[in-house]
């Protein structure tokens, strides 16, 4: 069957398990129907983690919102008022570790399994490693809109042939790497197509700001993580607007 994430650009294929993968966590209520839309989870957990499903949804609604602001800002001269799109950084991470679990089990692969303890650092109730968690792949220059290609794939290392991080690629060129035993600076050269990457040189682990400029021109938008832990709609109105 296929499974659709609240975002409405991220598309899985999964198959349906026979029991809720985050059982060891907490018990579970019933299994959902097969039309249900996380039949990788009870009721119970899905609702959960609904939380993470809009933060990625959030994520999305708020590029989009900065490419159509480059657009109308663009070859104008004005002293524009500045935009601050500021997105839940932590349910992002969250988020993106869900998918590698969900990624490796629906497919069943053979040469991984996914950590006992990473159930846990989905719910929140587990730190992850120092160094760990989610990093930004991007150099000064590189272009972010090219296309509305989205995808997600675990990414293995070419020095141990394990699989060290998931990808989630956004937008061309914009890549969000999410690691769960090994540091984002540790991940080695990283090949994405033909282009190649250096983790350490051209990685930001838990990035804060990235800010747009149409060559020497400032357009006073940015795309901000907040990585207290504690993001709210009330608190950043102005993204929470954009959900449809």
């Amino acid at each position: 069957m296929k499974r659709v994430l609240a975002c409405r650009a991220l598309e899985l294929e999964t198959t349906t398990p026979k029991a809720c993968w985050a059982r060891v966590v907490s018990a579970c209520s019933d299994l959902p129907g097969a039309s249900a839309r996380a039949a990788t989870l009870c009721s119970k957990h899905h609702a959960e983690l609904a939380p993470l499903d809009r933060a990625l949804l959030d994520l999305d609604n708020a590029m989009r919102e900065v490419q159509r602001l480059r657009e109308v800002r663009k070859d104008l001269k004005s002293a524009w008022t500045p935009v601050r799109l500021t997105v839940d950084g932590t349910s992002i991470e969250r988020a993106a570790l869900k998918l590698a679990f969900e990624h490796a089990t629906s497919r069943a692969l053979e040469d991984w399994s996914p950590p006992d303890w990473l159930p846990a650092a989905v719910f929140g109730q587990r730190e992850l490693p120092d160094g760990c968690g989610v990093g930004l792949a991007v150099r000064v220059g590189d272009s972010i809109f090219d296309s509305e290609r989205v995808g997600i794939t675990l990414a293995k290392s070419d020095r141990t042939g394990r699989y060290e991080c998931v990808v989630l690629q956004l937008r061309e060129k914009w890549k969000l790497l999410c690691s769960w035993d090994k540091p984002i600076a540790a991940l080695g050269t990283l090949h994405f197509g033909t282009e190649t990457y250096v983790a350490g040189e051209d990685t930001q682990f838990h990035p804060r700001r990235v800010s747009y400029r149409n060559r020497e021109q400032d357009l006073a938008i940015s795309l901000d993580f907040d990585w207290s832990g504690h993001w709210s709609p009330k608190k950043y109105p102005n993204v929470a607007k954009l959900r449809k």
